[in-house]
Parts: C-alpha cells; structure tokens; sequence
C-alpha cells in the first residue's frame, strides 16, 4: 500500500480491533467431578496464585465455545449439577494455575490444549495432579515464568 494512513489502519488498528481475547486459543483441560477434592462431587475449583500477577479471565464450562463466565479475577467454582467428566476453556489473563498438592488437584485428568495464556510463574502449579495426563500437542508459553519448582510434584510418571 502506498498510502501510510491506510497502511497503519490494515496493519495495526484493525488486527488490535478485531483480535484479542476473542480469537485468542484457550487454554483447555478435562476434568472428573466426582474424584477427590474439596468442591463437591459434582463441581470443580479452577486455582490461582494470587502472588503470580493479575487475573482478568472467562471460562466455557461446557466446551462449545461460548464463555459462560467472564471478569474472573480469582478462583471460581462451577457446579456442573450431575458428576461426570467435563472439558473447560479458559482464556484471557491467567498468570498461573496453582493447586499445590490439594484443592480438586484428583479431579484435573488432561491439559488438552496450553492455548496462549502467557504464564508468569509454574511454581506448584500441577502438584499433587495424581491422574493428570498431558495430550496437548502445542507448548505452553512459558517465556515470563520465574519458577517452575515443584510444577509437578506427587503426579504420576
């Protein structure tokens, strides 16, 4: 294009208008309710790590694409009302997942997909995930992580 303006618009404006956390590739996981944990047979808790930065995230609890719960900043717990196994999307700001051997650790079975979440520390993150599986074929963007100690200590080799 010979025009600067409408350069700068294609170019910059209109992918930082259109992209972002719609487009962005979600961090999904599968999960089995009715495991050991401290939520409910039927619910699971997603952890945070409130010392690993700042959470603004939306989750899809039922995987079809729509987020069902947005502005988390937090853990959050969904009751899914029958147990079963369920696979979750998760998007947006989500510094770090942290279950340092308790919580619904039992009940976290796959990282299907890493997704783009840009992690900033991996310290205890998956401890204690004794039935956690990684099928996830894309890697995990772990550039800005400080800390990978005890990622995943007490899960099964």
């Amino acid at each position: 294009m010979k025009c600067p303006l409408l350069k700068l618009l294609f170019c910059c404006l209109l992918p930082a208008l259109g992209g972002g956390a719609l487009s962005a590739q979600p961090f999904i996981t599968t999960w089995k309710t009715d495991n050991p944990g401290t939520s409910s047979g039927s619910s699971i808790t997603i952890p945070t790590n409130g010392g690993a930065g700042d959470y603004n995230y939306e989750v899809d609890w039922d995987n079809e694409g729509t987020y069902d719960e947005t502005g988390i900043t937090g853990d959050v717990t969904h009751d899914f009302v029958v147990a079963g196994t369920y696979t979750i999307r998760l998007r947006g700001d989500f510094p770090a997942i942290y279950f340092l051997g308790g919580g619904d650790c039992q009940k976290l079975l796959d990282v299907t997909q890493w997704g783009d979440i840009a992690w900033t520390s991996m310290e205890f993150a998956f401890a204690g995930c004794s039935n956690l599986n990684i099928s996830a074929t894309d890697l995990p963007d772990l550039s800005g992580v400080m800390s990978m100690a005890y990622m995943f200590h007490a899960c099964a080799i």
